[in-house]
C-alpha cells in the first residue's frame, strides 16, 4: 500500500474514533501488541485524537494477536492499529 494510502487509512481510522468517543463523551481506549511498531502507531492515533479534543487512555503492551482482539471484544480497548490494517469497535 502506498504512504498515501496508508496515511489516508489511518486519518478515516482516527476520524471514526473520534466519531465514536463524541457520541459516548468516554475516552477512546487506544491499545497496541506487544512490540516497537504497535507501540509508535498507538502512540501516533492516540496523539492526533488528544490533538482533536478527545480525551484518550493508552493501553499500550498488550500482548500478542489474539490478547489484543480480546481486549477489543470486551471493549478495554476502543482501537488497536495494526499494519497494514486496523482494529477498531464502534459502540
Amino acid at each position: 500500500m502506498k504512504r498515501s494510502g496508508l496515511f489516508a487509512a489511518a486519518a478515516l481510522v482516527a476520524a471514526a474514533c473520534i466519531a465514536c468517543a463524541a457520541q459516548a463523551q468516554q475516552p477512546v481506549r487506544v491499545g497496541s501488541k506487544n512490540f516497537t511498531e504497535q507501540f509508535v502507531l498507538a502512540e501516533l492515533y492516540a496523539q492526533a485524537l488528544e490533538a482533536a479534543g478527545v480525551k484518550v487512555e493508552k493501553k499500550l503492551n498488550l500482548g500478542g494477536t489474539l490478547i489484543a482482539h480480546k481486549a477489543l471484544e470486551k471493549r478495554r480497548s476502543t482501537c488497536i492499529p495494526n499494519i497494514p490494517e486496523r482494529f477498531c469497535s464502534q459502540s
